[in-house]
């Protein structure tokens, strides 16, 4: 197999130590270094960039060009988030339908609502008063614990517990 170059004609750098030639001391090459180390600069003490303006460098070889005004972006309000809102895009499926502070403290009313209407609970402290407050009692039972059950909820929600 042959080359189409030989290797004898390729050009090589061997004057490693030639000032003269090398890239370094072009002023192009140093204009560069040096805006980009002033980019650099900005970068450390800005932490974001896109919010300030960019700085026009110092030096230019060529001629800018005028910049076109930037459009603003339109900016549509966004509807606030509702605490019970579904989202139906989202990974974790069964739990977007359910709010779990929600769910507790419903849980608790119903277990306090089971216990003074479908147990004997009340009738346990009605026998514990007086024959006349027990007839009275038993005479306005709804009213009773519907007033009782009023008290305990009030109580645990100014309490914060529901």
């Amino acid at each position: 197999m042959s080359m189409s170059t030989p290797l004898n004609n390729l050009p090589l750098k061997t004057q490693q130590g030639n000032d003269e030639t090398s890239d370094i001391n072009d002023p192009m090459v140093q204009d560069v270094l040096n805006e980009f180390q002033e980019e650099l600069m900005m970068s450390k003490k800005n932490p974001h960039p896109m919010q300030q303006a960019p700085q026009l460098p110092q030096q230019s070889m060529q001629p800018m060009q005028p910049m076109q005004p930037m459009q603003p972006i339109p900016h549509y309000p966004q509807a606030p988030v509702n605490k019970y809102s579904i989202h139906y895009n989202s990974d974790k499926f069964p739990y977007n339908y359910i709010d779990m502070e929600l769910l507790k403290k419903t849980l608790i009313i119903v277990i306090i609502c089971v216990l003074m209407f479908y147990t004997n609970v009340m009738h346990m402290i009605y026998e514990k008063l007086p024959p006349y407050a027990y007839d009275m009692a038993v005479s306005f039972d709804v009213y009773v614990k519907g007033i009782a059950l009023f008290i305990i909820l009030y109580g645990l929600a100014f309490l914060q517990y529901i």
